[in-house]
């Protein structure tokens, strides 16, 4: 194997093992839950004249 081989199979692991700990802190906070939630409620935003 060339070096340019082992460097793609080395930043190819790297890549899995970073998608898996997403994936694992993703589930781990219910995002899996909350992603597919329908918006509640309208936000309105709130006029702000500096003065405060």
């Amino acid at each position: 194997m060339t070096t340019r081989q082992l460097n793609r199979q080395q930043n190819s692991t790297w890549i899995f093992i970073f998608l898996g700990y997403l994936l694992i802190l993703l589930f781990s906070a219910n995002a899996h839950e909350s992603l597919f939630y329908r918006p509640r409620s309208v936000h309105q935003w709130r006029r702000a004249d500096s003065a405060s």
